[in-house]
């Protein structure tokens, strides 16, 4: 299944000196880096740190406790121990191909560092999904 970006920006140069050429590619790569981090104080914004839970301790008092809430199905995750808040990332990736240099913003979570992140974005056969990055993400 393609994917079809959020959007797109085409730039034709039609001067053609490498100077100028140099420099309206570090402005485009700068404000899609500024993009990035806005994208990504949003997405950690969206995970709030879920309550602790009370239970009972010796004497009938409350113990002091370890486990937090859970979110509900279709909310952004809630934080339990931060590491998948931490591993939200972003990137611009340039490609070359056909003729055409791209330049790609990429948002989302680096693999292997929270391995749960993604059963949590799409959902699997025993959690429901609780999307926080976006539909179209995968991690990188």
């Amino acid at each position: 299944m393609a994917r079809k970006p959020k959007a797109k920006v085409n730039v034709e140069v039609f001067d053609s000196t490498k100077a100028y050429a140099k420099f309206l590619e570090k402005g485009i790569a700068f404000g899609l880096r500024r993009s990035g981090i806005k994208w990504e104080r949003e997405i950690r914004k969206s995970m709030k740190k879920g309550k602790a839970v009370r239970r009972r301790g010796k004497g009938g008092k409350y113990a002091k406790s370890t486990r937090r809430e859970t979110s509900k199905p279709g909310e952004p995750p809630a934080v339990q121990t931060g590491a998948l808040r931490k591993s939200i990332r972003s990137a611009v990736v340039f490609r070359a191909g056909a003729g055409v240099d791209q330049m790609v913003l990429k948002v989302g979570q680096i693999k292997g560092v929270a391995p749960y992140g993604e059963r949590l974005e799409r959902g699997s056969g025993k959690i429901l999904a609780r999307p926080f990055v976006g539909p179209d993400s995968e991690p990188w």
